[in-house]
């Protein structure tokens, strides 16, 4: 795997840790960390959605940026 192209879920779990192995930082535009781990709110996290939900993984997971 060659880690270039659009995010999908064959990479992250080539590359992320296990779902409660540890954080999982989501950083870049909107629309992309959308897609992966949910809207992040203006105050809060938000609610876990995306890619990293279907995945297994939790809200106490997941940082977004």
């Amino acid at each position: 795997m060659s880690g270039i192209g659009l995010v999908n879920k064959e990479m992250l779990k080539a590359y992320l840790p296990k779902p409660g192995e540890g954080k999982v930082l989501v950083c870049g535009p909107p629309p992309m960390v959308e897609a992966i781990s949910g809207k992040r709110e203006q105050k809060s996290q938000g609610p876990l959605a995306g890619l990293l939900k279907d995945l297994g993984y939790s809200e106490k997971d997941v940082y977004k940026f």
